[in-house]
């Protein structure tokens, strides 16, 4: 179904399917930048809320599932417990996996940020895999500032990056997260 991949070309920045235990997921990536922060949290005062995630994910992704279910398929978005998302983004040819453990694209770096859609439409894998994009650099390793947190290619401990803790008390307002590893990359460099 032509008409999925190129409606979702059109609505994301990068675009992969995967396909597991027979079933089909396609792999929907758009890039934070300034305009776009998709790593935006607001408070209620109990909990955090994604809302630069939601506020431009939700109807893109919506605008996928409507299409798939006007051709008389199902489709739902999943949601990140689920699935080992950055793993899925890989098998899809999105990226590779960097030494910060992102993914990492050749045209947007660490930059991009995952839904995924769990449908029945039939779709085909057919993405190259990302080699290697990393090289020798180690700019990531050497800009976090929890020392022993990243090893090459893997996180050790990630409830001590301070991109998850930084995000504070939901009454205390908003605190800005680290993102160290990500501004210091030289593949697809964003300005903050």
């Amino acid at each position: 179904m032509e008409a999925v991949i190129d409606l979702a070309r059109t609505l994301f920045d990068s675009v992969g399917v995967v396909i597991e235990d027979k079933r089909t997921f396609l792999i929907l990536g758009l890039v934070s930048k300034p305009k776009r922060n998709l790593d935006l949290f607001v408070s209620n005062g109990k909990k955090w809320g994604f809302v630069g995630f939601y506020r431009n994910f939700n109807p893109r992704v919506d605008k996928i599932i409507g299409l798939i279910e006007k051709k008389g398929f199902c489709a739902k978005q999943m949601r990140y417990p689920d699935l080992d998302i950055k793993r899925m983004a890989i098998k899809a040819g999105i990226g590779c996996r960097g030494k910060n453990s992102l993914v990492i694209n050749p045209d947007f770096g660490p930059w991009l940020r995952f839904a995924v859609v769990e449908t029945n439409i039939p779709l085909e894998e057919a993405f190259p895999e990302v080699t290697d994009l990393c090289g020798e650099c180690t700019k990531c390793l050497e800009a976090c500032p929890v020392k022993g947190l990243l090893e090459p290619y893997k996180i050790t401990d990630k409830t001590r990056c301070l991109a998850y803790l930084e995000i504070g008390n939901p009454t205390s307002g908003p605190t800005p997260r680290c993102n160290k590893c990500l501004i210091c990359c030289p593949i697809g460099k964003i300005s903050w």
